[in-house]
């Protein structure tokens, strides 16, 4: 009996074959080292947080977005409008992921009448904002890569721990080390997806959303996402109309992690602020602040050579990335690097300018890759590379590990020591006894960034970001303004290209003045190497002895 063809059934996803066990040895060992390193990074993250004054000397960053948690936890009359207070907190530069964990860590350090411990409550942000998510980040890439089922495995960890960016960006507070994490656990859960577009190809959906609420780097997943639906439909795993239908739904997932974790775009007001600050800070991104931040492959690898190693150390990280799709073992996850590092670092060095931080989440998922060069005991088939180039591979790694390791501990020791060895604030009590005629009284104050001077406490003190105009000072009535040297220069500079050239050239004659030690009505109380002192000059002869204010 001639029977009929069968009928064509939508091939069914290819089953990954069973993924060797970690050596629970070295994911204990592995998991001690993160301890150790956690431990380690107290003393630095401890030292110079006495206030915000401080805290601002070294990173104005954090002292301008600390404000925020305190605004966040500030009591209001009933539970409805704390609540309201918290999800609104009107910076939306960062998103809530970053501002929600930080104002909850906060809390048992917060005084609302003032009296709040900066010192613990900086030391808890640095720690378990930007530290612990980081190390996390790189134990994974390490899962990744090696399984730890080799010893060589802890050599991965420290490498990627000692990277000087990973260093740079757990001794501060900023979002950074959430979005490293956030991007490495969406690479997990594609890689560990397997190309089957099911539930863990779904979770990274989520992950990706809620990385994007936190920063808005996450819509560079885009090519990587659809280099996956293409590849899960060219290997069978997936038809062409599975693979449409779960990338809109990953497009889904992920708006709606992104819905979830903005709680704020709720308020029409708040969005209005979201729409406005992300539009200002597009431009400022691709442009500079006030001066024009220069861009391209030079700029930006003046600053990657300093925290992420040489430019031999670099390419051979990018080669072993590349010698990864060699082998079907490793394809998958390297490809997924690739397309993960290409468009980000495109944009960095094309339409931003670049800071250390920006390339974190994809910098160091590439210098993972060099981990082709351990040999895995559970997969003794695998193509080996040329004796030769594995050699010269492991020598330049090996180098750059004794070189990130020794600058590290310079800037760890520095960072230890940064309080005793910054002229703004060594010079603090010259200042302070000299303002003591007017410390009592209610005045406004401008301070330059990065410039210590914690306000008496009837004091206003206001701070820019921006160049001062002539508008400003006359609005603001500042008894005191206290400018930063090195601002002076930064815009007296020949070589300074304003972004707004009018603009600039009417607020020059500013900082002219200021240099040469005149500022209209004022007089210039005290210069040193770091700032100059004006106070208004009738002020001045009232609460001075005669001739002091001439």
């Amino acid at each position: 009996m001639m029977r009929g063809p069968k009928p064509q059934t939508e091939p069914s996803p290819t089953k990954p074959s069973p993924q060797p066990l970690p050596n629970p040895s070295l994911v204990w060992a592995s998991v001690l080292l993160c301890v150790i390193v956690f431990l380690l990074f107290i003393p630095p993250n401890a030292a110079a947080s006495k206030d915000l004054s401080m805290v601002g000397v070294f990173q104005p960053d954090e002292a301008a977005e600390f404000p925020v948690l305190e605004r966040m936890l500030e009591p209001k009359l009933n539970l409805f409008q704390s609540l309201k207070k918290f999800i609104t907190y009107d910076r939306y530069n960062k998103g809530f992921p970053f501002y929600g964990p930080s104002a909850l860590l906060v809390w048992p350090f917060y005084q609302p009448q003032g009296g709040t411990n900066y010192s613990l409550a900086f030391l808890a942000l640095r720690q378990l904002i930007s530290l612990l998510p980081s190390l996390i980040a790189v134990w994974l890439l390490v899962y990744m890569h090696t399984g730890f089922h080799s010893w060589y495995s802890l050599l991965l960890l420290l490498l990627l721990i000692a990277v000087p960016a990973f260093v740079q960006n757990a001794l501060w507070w900023h979002p950074d080390g959430l979005t490293l994490l956030g991007a490495v656990l969406t690479l997990f859960l594609v890689w560990k997806d397997n190309l089957r577009l099911g539930k863990f190809f779904r979770w990274a959906a989520i992950v990706c959303g809620l990385l994007t609420a936190t920063k808005s780097i996450g819509v560079f997943f885009a090519p990587l996402v659809l280099m996956v639906l293409i590849w899960a439909v060219k290997t069978k795993n997936a038809t062409l109309k599975q693979a449409l239908n779960q990338g809109l739904v990953f497009i889904g997932l992920m708006l709606l992690a992104y819905l979830v974790n903005s709680p704020f775009l709720l308020s029409h007001w708040a969005r209005k602020a979201f729409l406005h600050l992300m539009t200002s800070q597009a431009v400022d991104l691709r442009m500079g602040y006030d001066l024009y931040y220069p861009k391209g492959v030079i700029p930006a690898w003046s600053i990657a050579r300093i925290s992420y190693g040489s430019a031999p150390f670099l390419l051979a990280s990018l080669l072993c990335t590349l010698l990864g799709l060699r082998s079907k073992s490793t394809r998958l996850l390297h490809a997924l690097i690739l397309a993960w590092f290409l468009p980000l670092t495109l944009y960095l060095i094309t339409l931003s300018h670049f800071k250390f931080q920006y390339w974190l989440p994809v910098a160091l998922p590439l210098i993972a890759c060099t981990a082709i060069l351990i040999p895995d005991p559970c997969q003794p088939k695998a193509k080996p590379l040329p004796l030769a180039l594995s050699l010269l591979l492991a020598l330049i790694i090996a180098v750059q590990l004794f070189l990130f390791i020794r600058q590290d501990s310079a800037n760890i020791s520095s960072q230890i020591r940064r309080e005793q060895n910054s002229p703004t604030i060594q010079v603090y009590p010259e200042l302070e006894q000299l303002l003591q005629p007017v410390s009592t009284l209610p005045i406004n104050v401008y301070l330059d960034p990065r410039l210590y001077f914690p306000a008496f406490k009837p004091w206003h003190i206001e701070t820019s970001f921006t160049m001062l105009s002539l508008e400003y000072l006359q609005q603001g009535n500042f008894a005191i303004i206290f400018l930063s040297q090195q601002r002076i220069s930064d815009y007296l500079n020949d070589d300074a290209q304003p972004i707004d050239p009018q603009s600039y050239a009417e607020n020059l004659p500013i900082y002219q003045r200021a240099n040469a030690g005149h500022i209209g009505g004022y007089k210039l109380l005290h210069r040193d190497q770091t700032g100059l002192l004006f106070i208004w000059r009738d002020f001045c002869r009232q609460y001075y002895p005669a001739g002091a204010c001439e």
